[in-house]
């Protein structure tokens, strides 16, 4: 086996995990904006909760 594989990844800091998270939640705002601004307001919603859940996890 070779020995990449014998260990296990490292597991991510709170950081990270924060930053991933806050990362999420600015890239599916932006397109919840467009949306918005192009009368599309059912489907900014959807990406408006998308971007609030992954903000609420963070």
């Amino acid at each position: 086996m070779p020995k990449s594989l014998e260990r296990s990844p490292p597991k991510p800091t709170t950081e990270d995990y924060i930053g991933a998270r806050l990362l999420e939640t600015l890239i599916e705002a932006e397109p919840a904006l467009k949306l918005l601004s192009e009368g599309l307001v059912r489907n900014a919603t959807g990406r408006a909760f998308q971007a609030w859940s992954a903000f609420l996890t963070a």
